[in-house]
């Protein structure tokens, strides 16, 4: 998925992420900080690429421009303080701030037991600070950033763990750090029209260490062993201009330039397999850079009164291998009446393959030839046909019925293997695959209808379903269940405002989620070994699966105003 904030393409904005997925345990994005935000799960428009999945488009609101406020809060997943007010009342500049800490590090240093020794420790914070330099030109600055760290130690347990957090025959420390910081300037040129430029620099940091526990008979600890170490840095120059026309009463014009500078020091060695390894495996180790370019142009007609048409057209080149997509995109809006419209989208996305791979090397002692620099883009076909139907006021049914064909997948030239590029991100895990080649295809295809009630009268609900199938096939020709094909999931989000006295009141709420398992794969516990790495049994790739998942959240709260 495709993060982006205050108009620039961001790296994974959660605590304890993994190189190659879009998401993690904790966010560090806080919804006290956030105004309107877009989020597009296919055929979204052209200003967007470099995804195949989905965008979410965030935007930061800007700090109280009359009075000083503070914000507190104490939660399960974070302690915090917020702050905004005004900087100059008279020239209408602002400022929002706001810092998060780990309640869970606050628990430990009480020793407030929370069901595991493996405290995870993370912080993060965001800031916005608005100058509206005249009525046309308005300037920002804003920044947003985390640290997490977990340590899972079982050197020192007595007896074998019944549950645990990790694996049970290591010592495992992990952090990660994500920070990013920009400007934003916009003037309107005249009445028709304006230009915006966003310029950001971020950094994204994970680094890990695992050591092998050995023990003897009686489960006493003999000795300790360095078996994997990895440091990624990932350091990028983000650029976005945008020029927006509105040629007259109906038609309206954007267009964009878009550039990243990826810098990258990305560092791998294991020694895993077997446990008596010697030497160390080398699977990473390069410096250097890539960059990627994007250019895009849209179009909005109103046909009439009731039918909207968006057309555009995206293009992206990846320079370290010259790799090139050129992306039409194409939506239609009806609107039958004032409580009725119907949705037409389609797109061609193109996505990079995730950094690290592009500069892999077949696991050995020494530095050798990178297998697959070369790789191209992931493409797909994205079709979206939607509805929304409001009832009354308040609530509101909405459906999507979507298929994604997925091709250009990189999958391995090894005769018989399974594997598909469309996996990763799907586990806490990187992956190292042999050469790749852009031969393989998947897709996706399912039913998604919500009811929706807005707050009113004290009370609101979100209540979702989908229904879906999602397949990859790889070099040995069969359509597999790709890691995400749970098939379902289901959301009831609620709330419940109770008036106690003027001003206060007393908030209930809930949220219950209830999914398809995860899938996975037996191993093939002999390549496994010889191999240094995780191999699975081809033939058998995600035939197996976890429980369904549940989770209940239940959200007690009183206001005073």
């Amino acid at each position: 998925m495709l993060w982006r904030l205050e108009g620039v393409d961001i790296p994974n904005p959660n605590h304890f992420n993994i190189p190659g997925t879009s998401g993690g345990p904790v966010s560090m994005l806080n919804n006290k900080m956030l105004s309107n935000s877009d989020f597009f799960t296919g055929a979204f428009p052209s200003d967007y690429g470099n995804s195949t999945a989905g965008v979410f488009d965030l935007q930061m609101r800007n700090g109280n421009r009359n009075k000083y406020e503070c914000t507190t809060q104490f939660g399960l997943l974070g302690t915090e303080l917020g702050l905004e007010g005004p900087i100059s009342k008279k020239k209408g500049s602002s400022f929002l701030v706001n810092y998060r800490y780990s309640t869970f590090k606050i628990f430990d240093a009480f020793n407030i037991k929370i069901g595991t020794n493996s405290i995870p420790a993370y912080q993060d914070g965001s800031f916005k600070i608005n100058f509206p330099l005249s009525n046309r030109t308005k300037f920002s600055i804003w920044g947003l950033g985390g640290t997490s760290k977990i340590d899972l130690i079982v050197h020192d347990l007595k007896e074998p763990p019944k549950e645990l957090y990790g694996e049970n025959d290591r010592d495992q420390y992990f952090q990660t750090y994500m920070g990013c910081i920009g400007a934003n300037l916009q003037h309107s040129l005249n009445t028709k029209s304006y230009a915006k430029i966003s310029l950001a620099v971020s950094t994204a940091n994970m680094n890990a260490n695992h050591d092998k526990v050995f023990r003897d008979s009686n489960y006493v600890v003999t000795s300790l062993k360095p078996i994997l170490d990895y440091t990624y840095i990932t350091q990028t120059v983000l650029l976005h201009a945008l020029y927006n026309l509105k040629l007259n009463s109906r038609m309206v014009l954007k267009a964009g330039l878009i550039n990243n500078t990826y810098f990258v020091n990305f560092n791998d060695s294991s020694r895993q397999y077997p446990p008596t390894l010697i030497q160390w495996q080398i699977r990473n180790s390069y410096r250097g850079y890539t960059n990627l370019s994007q250019a895009y142009a849209q179009l909005k007609y109103r046909l009439s009164e009731k039918m909207t048409m968006i057309g555009g057209l995206h293009g992206q080149w990846l320079s370290h291998n010259n790799s090139l997509a050129l992306e039409p995109r194409f939506g239609l809006k009806y609107i039958a009446n004032p409580f009725c419209n119907f949705s037409f989208g389609y797109g061609l996305h193109s996505q990079m393959q995730v950094l690290y791979q592009y500069f892999a090397q077949k696991p050995s002692p020494t530095i050798q030839p990178l297998l697959n620099r070369n790789m191209g883009f992931t493409k797909s076909h994205h079709f979206v046909l939607g509805s929304d139907f409001n009832i009354g006021n308040n609530f509101a049914i909405r459906s999507e019925l979507y298929y994604q064909y997925l091709y250009n997948i990189p999958i391995e030239v090894k005769k018989g293997s399974s594997f598909s590029a469309i996996n990763q991100g799907g586990n806490f895990s990187r992956l190292f695959p042999d050469t790749l080649v852009n031969k393989g295809t998947g897709y996706n295809y399912g039913l998604e209808l919500t009811l929706s009630k807005t707050f009113s009268d004290g009370y609101y609900f979100l209540l979702t379903g989908t229904v879906y199938d999602s397949k990859a096939k790889g070099n040995d020709g069969i359509y597999r269940n790709t890691d995400y094909n749970g098939r379902f999931i289901g959301n009831l989000l609620a709330g419940y405002n109770i008036v106690v006295r003027k001003n206060n009141s007393l908030i209930l709420g809930g949220k219950v989620t209830y999914a398809g398992g995860q899938l996975y794969s037996p191993p093939d516990s002999a390549a496994s070994v010889s191999t240094g790495d995780l191999v699975v049994i081809e033939s058998q790739r995600n035939t197996l699966k976890f429980d369904n998942y549940f989770r209940a959240d239940l959200k007690l709260g009183y206001r005073i105003n």
